[in-house]
């Protein structure tokens, strides 16, 4: 379908038909039905879509609404749960009214929702299997929507006509996470709606029309020092910061507001826009971001990515830096959307602070110890006692217990110390500085020109990519400097080198060590005790030192 044939756009929530076009029809009675939410990009007069917040962990499964015949009952909207890559679908609704909206709580255990099972909308929270599902609003007919949580689990924020009838205006709210506390934040004529706290719970950005047209906006978590961040032509809205609080994506019509909507990334202050979603029929919305911060989640229309499906709405991911590697995720006729990606549910039971007292140091489910930086998470126990930290994707100071942690970094430049214990530590993207302490200890360095010290104990260290700088310590040592122009020491102990490709430096130190350059021009030091060293590919530079020594050029 060329561009000039594509549908018009007057209204995001309705697509009328194009002369010519056989889906036409049925799209536009498809989008009118099941696209609604639109409609408050313009005219306001419903409230429902997604600004979800993102927190900082493993990817886990994505939460969607969507088109379902549950118990070969009629298609009706219901919640759902399903794996980035397109399997493992699981129903979480069966009530026979429309469920959706959904948000993942930050520990990854529970899901907020909007329902339509009592009158009206209302905000209701279950488990992320479906479980207890519990009535968190009982307004009736004024409608709550767009439920957030914030970034310990204590509190939702959403946005609710309750104080605006008959005209419907909305407002943000804030309630604790079992529906107590409810208080209202901002009291404008010009619709404010879609609130989303920031990952370190200082700012909430939200949309309002409060200057005539639809734009992204940013305020306290009280509802203080309201900031305007975008100002075009067409609508901005259904805002999402990154995990990492520095980049917020959005939707926008500002390419063309007749005919066009696509999702967009800018800095936390508006600046640096980028375009991240491609040209599927110019129709891409409802942004949300991975819990790793490299994904963002989108909606889309597919009828020319998939002739066989030329009716459906489904979910897609691109590259969160360029909008490359478009990837679909559903495939199904009718409407798959609304999506939030939730992490994967941690060990722990999350703590609910009590109103006024504010979360555990680190802003997750339990207290991390003293030294962690802000916005650093412990989400749960390992089997040895010791904890599962999650760090954020900017730079963080992480201090483990001493008892066996699984820790890890995040993007950014991290400073990682497991102390005591047999820790497993992962430095993810960014050039960071991890020492296992005592213990033995498994780390990664990931991406990035690391500096790594295994500590005491029989560590396993791979740098990974990067230039890495690796010192096994004390101990029988397993070490590799994987891709990149590794420094590696073995230390004291029997310790068993590889350099991996690049141009290697790497010396045994003392003790019985196995030294092995790979490919590469590599200078190979056994040092004192009887080594073996092998070369690989490559111009090789070879020194055996004190010791009965087997070299391998």
């Amino acid at each position: 379908m060329s561009r000039s044939s594509r549908l018009s756009m007057p209204c995001p929530g309705v697509l009328p038909a194009v002369d010519g076009d056989r889906h036409g029809p049925v799209r536009a009675l498809l989008v009118a039905g099941v696209l609604l939410s639109l409609a408050v990009i313009t005219a306001l007069s419903l409230g429902a879509g997604p600004a979800h917040a993102t927190y900082a962990g493993v990817n886990g499964k994505i939460a969607c609404e969507g088109t379902r015949a549950v118990g070969g009952g009629a298609p009706n909207t219901e919640v759902y749960t399903i794996n980035p890559d397109g399997t493992g679908e699981t129903v979480l609704t069966t009530n026979g009214v429309r469920d959706g909206d959904p948000a993942v709580s930050p520990d990854g255990k529970n899901i907020v929702f909007e329902s339509f099972r009592n009158v009206g909308s209302e905000a209701w929270r279950m488990g992320v299997d479906g479980s207890n599902p519990t009535q968190l609003t009982t307004n009736g007919t004024p409608e709550d929507r767009g439920a957030n949580w914030s970034p310990n689990g204590s509190q939702i924020y959403f946005h609710s006509t309750r104080d605006r009838p008959p005209a419907g205006n909305w407002d943000i709210y804030a309630m604790n996470a079992d529906g107590t506390s409810q208080t209202r934040l901002t009291d404008d004529p010009g619709q404010d709606t879609f609130p989303e706290l920031s990952p370190d719970g200082k700012r909430v950005v939200f949309n309002s029309v409060r200057t005539g047209d639809i734009e992204i906006y940013t305020m306290n978590a009280d509802g203080t020092d309201v900031t305007k961040l975008t100002d075009s032509p067409g609508q901005d809205t259904h805002a999402s910061w990154s995990p990492d609080g520095k980049r917020i994506t959005f939707q926008s019509a500002r390419e063309d507001p007749a005919t066009t909507l696509h999702v967009y990334a800018m800095d936390a202050d508006g600046a640096n826009v980028t375009k991240l979603s491609p040209d599927l029929e110019g129709f891409n919305y409802f942004p949300d971001w991975s819990p790793d911060g490299k994904r963002v989640l989108f909606n889309g229309f597919n009828s020319e990515t998939d002739p066989d499906d030329p009716d459906g709405v489904d979910v897609y991911h691109v590259d969160a830096v360029d909008g490359s590697d478009l990837t679909r995720v559903t495939k199904t006729a009718g409407f798959d959307g609304r999506c939030d990606w939730g992490p994967v549910p941690s060990a722990a039971t999350p703590v609910q602070p009590p109103p006024g007292r504010g979360s555990p140091p680190g802003g997750g489910g339990i207290a991390c110890p003293a030294g962690n930086s802000a916005g650093v998470r412990c989400t749960g126990r390992t089997k040895s006692g010791g904890l599962v930290i999650v760090g954020t994707n900017g730079d963080d100071r992480i201090v483990g217990t001493g008892k066996g942690d699984r820790i890890t970094g995040g993007g950014g430049r991290d400073t990682i110390n497991g102390g005591g214990g047999s820790d497993s530590i992962s430095g993810g993207s960014g050039s960071d500085r991890i020492s296992g302490g005592s213990g033995n200890d498994s780390i990664t360095g990931g991406s990035g020109n690391d500096r790594i010290t295994g500590g005491s104990g029989n560590d396993r260290v791979n740098g990974n990519s990067g230039n890495d700088r690796i010192s096994g310590g004390s101990g029988n040592d397993g070490l590799s400097g994987s891709s990149g122009n590794d420094t590696i020491s073995g230390g004291s102990g029997k310790d068993r080198l590889a350099g991996g490709s690049g141009s290697d430096r790497l010396n045994g130190n003392s003790g019985n060590d196995s030294l092995r350059g790979d490919s590469g021009k590599d200078r190979l030091s056994g040092s004192s005790g009887n080594d073996r060293l092998s070369g690989g590919s490559g111009k090789d530079r070879l020194s055996g030192g004190s010791g009965k020594n087997k070299l391998k050029q």
